[in-house]
């Protein structure tokens, strides 16, 4: 369906109202800005835990959710997005400072807004549906909608590589870390190889016994690999 997907992406791009912010921080500094197709809001009355999940325990977070050193190596020197991103936070006995998630900042409140589309998101599913379609015949068109995003960024894509799915998905990863797509980017492309170290049953959930001795169509032989 990479034409459809070109095609409602490139609607929302083209809608009026809708535009890339200035700066990549001021994104999620409120939910009320033209980069936001869909948020949800919170407050400390309906709070949300992300905040508190991204956080280490020093800074009365839960500590369970850390970004991976793969992650923070991946953004250039000059990078306006790792600037932000990775910010450093006071312990809360004052005396040290350690690293947390900007995107969610709000630690005891919760009030934090949880982007779920935004506009940044549809240059790369044009990028990646552009591929699928015209392969490097669109490249230079390819190279133009990455670069729309990210320039605001300080940075520069000049050509895809050898694995252009791969450039654009890297990509895309580093533009919308902790917003919920790269699990479901690796998945719907097969491109599991992109998490090093992860091992076959590690794709997929083990089916619970309790269900394979229920349906009589299945068996044990049927579990997924590696359980």
């Amino acid at each position: 369906m990479y034409q459809r997907a070109f095609d409602k992406a490139a609607t929302l791009e083209a809608s009026a109202g809708f535009d890339l912010m200035g700066a990549y921080s001021t994104v999620f500094e409120s939910p009320e800005n033209d980069e936001i197709l869909f948020a949800l809001n919170y407050s400390i009355q309906d709070r949300n835990r992300m905040g508190y999940y991204l956080s280490p325990t020093s800074v009365g977070g839960r500590g369970e959710v850390a970004y991976t050193k793969s992650l923070f190596n991946a953004y250039s020197s000059g990078d306006a997005r790792k600037d932000f991103i990775f910010r450093d936070i006071p312990t809360l006995d004052g005396q040290q400072v350690t690293s947390g998630v900007a995107k969610y900042s709000d630690v005891s409140g919760g009030a934090d807004p949880v982007v779920v589309f935004r506009l940044s998101e549809m240059y790369y599913i044009m990028a990646e549906a552009l591929w699928a379609l015209d392969g490097m015949s669109a490249e230079s068109q390819i190279l133009a909608l990455l670069n729309i995003v990210e320039e605001r960024s300080g940075m520069e894509v000049r050509n895809l590589g050898s694995r252009p799915v791969r450039t654009i998905l890297e990509l895309k990863r580093k533009e919308l870390c902790f917003e919920g797509h790269r699990w479901v980017d690796i998945c719907r492309t097969e491109s599991f190889d992109l998490i090093s170290g992860m091992l076959p049953n590690e794709r997929y959930f083990p089916i619970p016994l309790a269900e394979i001795q229920t349906n009589e169509l299945i068996s044990e032989v049927d579990q997924n690999p590696g359980y």
